[in-house]
């Protein structure tokens, strides 16, 4: 399991985002998707995100991702 910024594509929606990649659990590989406005993450939203949710947590909590891939409409 793995969050992967895409850094390399024609795609200028794509570019600067970041993606979920789970093949090992047949998961597949889906863009994180931002919880307050539904758009793909990019990497500054992530990198908060990631810095919020770890300083909300308790030692023995933890988070995945997986909550906010999903399929872009």
């Amino acid at each position: 399991m793995y969050s992967i910024l895409i850094v390399n594509t024609d795609d200028k929606e794509t570019y600067g985002t970041v993606w979920y990649y789970d093949l090992a659990n047949d998961f597949g590989i889906y863009p994180l998707i931002n919880p307050k406005n539904g758009i793909p993450m990019r990497f500054l939203d992530w990198l908060e995100y990631d810095a919020d949710k770890t300083c909300e947590l308790s030692d023995e909590e933890y988070f995945g991702y997986a909550e906010l891939a999903g399929k872009v409409e």
